[in-house]
Protein backbone atom coordinates (compact mmCIF):
# COMPACT_ATOMS: atom_id res chain seq x y z
CA UNK A 1 0.00 0.00 0.00
CA UNK A 2 1.48 3.33 -0.99
CA UNK A 3 0.23 6.71 0.15
CA UNK A 4 -0.23 9.69 -2.16
CA UNK A 5 2.83 11.95 -2.11
CA UNK A 6 0.89 14.83 -0.53
CA UNK A 7 -0.27 12.59 2.35
CA UNK A 8 3.22 11.17 2.85
CA UNK A 9 4.66 14.70 3.00
CA UNK A 10 1.95 15.81 5.44
CA UNK A 11 2.75 12.96 7.80
CA UNK A 12 6.49 13.62 7.54
CA UNK A 13 6.09 17.34 8.26
CA UNK A 14 3.83 16.64 11.25
CA UNK A 15 6.26 14.17 12.79
CA UNK A 16 9.27 16.46 12.17
CA UNK A 17 7.54 19.49 13.72
CA UNK A 18 6.55 17.48 16.81
CA UNK A 19 10.11 16.25 17.34
CA UNK A 20 11.60 19.75 17.00
CA UNK A 21 9.02 21.24 19.37
CA UNK A 22 9.82 18.67 22.06
CA UNK A 23 13.46 19.72 22.28
CA UNK A 24 12.80 22.60 24.69
CA UNK A 25 10.71 20.60 27.22
CA UNK A 26 11.64 18.60 30.32
CA UNK A 27 11.59 14.81 30.01
CA UNK A 28 8.35 14.58 32.00
CA UNK A 29 6.66 17.22 29.87
CA UNK A 30 7.87 15.52 26.67
CA UNK A 31 6.37 12.21 27.82
CA UNK A 32 3.05 13.85 28.73
CA UNK A 33 2.87 15.66 25.38
CA UNK A 34 3.71 12.52 23.37
CA UNK A 35 1.06 10.52 25.25
CA UNK A 36 -1.50 13.25 24.61
CA UNK A 37 -0.66 13.36 20.89
CA UNK A 38 -1.09 9.58 20.60
CA UNK A 39 -4.47 9.56 22.41
CA UNK A 40 -7.71 9.41 20.38
CA UNK A 41 -9.24 12.89 20.22
CA UNK A 42 -12.79 11.47 20.27
CA UNK A 43 -12.86 8.90 23.11
CA UNK A 44 -9.69 10.19 24.86
CA UNK A 45 -8.95 6.59 25.86
CA UNK A 46 -7.33 4.49 23.13
CA UNK A 47 -4.29 5.16 20.94
CA UNK A 48 -4.67 6.83 17.54
CA UNK A 49 -4.42 4.35 14.68
CA UNK A 50 -6.30 5.72 11.64
CA UNK A 51 -5.01 8.23 9.07
CA UNK A 52 -7.78 10.01 7.19
CA UNK A 53 -7.58 10.55 3.44
CA UNK A 54 -7.28 13.14 1.95
CA UNK A 55 -6.42 15.39 4.93
CA UNK A 56 -3.81 13.07 6.50
CA UNK A 57 -4.82 13.66 10.12
CA UNK A 58 -3.92 10.86 12.57
CA UNK A 59 -6.22 11.64 15.49
CA UNK A 60 -8.63 8.77 16.21
CA UNK A 61 -8.65 5.10 17.19
CA UNK A 62 -10.12 2.34 15.03
CA UNK A 63 -13.36 2.21 17.03
CA UNK A 64 -14.10 5.93 16.80
CA UNK A 65 -13.10 6.22 13.13
CA UNK A 66 -15.93 3.90 12.09
CA UNK A 67 -18.58 6.42 13.12
CA UNK A 68 -17.02 9.54 11.55
CA UNK A 69 -17.80 11.05 8.15
CA UNK A 70 -15.76 14.25 8.62
CA UNK A 71 -12.33 14.75 10.15
CA UNK A 72 -12.75 16.08 13.71
CA UNK A 73 -9.75 18.39 13.23
CA UNK A 74 -10.31 20.08 9.86
CA UNK A 75 -13.88 18.90 9.05
CA UNK A 76 -12.80 17.59 5.61
CA UNK A 77 -14.95 14.81 4.19
CA UNK A 78 -13.27 11.46 4.88
CA UNK A 79 -12.88 9.70 1.52
CA UNK A 80 -10.79 6.84 2.87
CA UNK A 81 -8.56 5.78 5.71
CA UNK A 82 -5.36 3.88 6.35
CA UNK A 83 -4.48 1.92 9.48
CA UNK A 84 -1.27 3.27 11.00
CA UNK A 85 1.11 1.18 13.07
CA UNK A 86 3.56 3.05 15.31
CA UNK A 87 6.55 1.24 16.68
Amino acid sequence: LSLPLSLSLSLCVCVCVCVVALGDLSAEEQLRQLQEERTCKVCMDKLVSIVFIPCGHLVVCTDCAASLRHCPICRAVIRGSVRAFMS
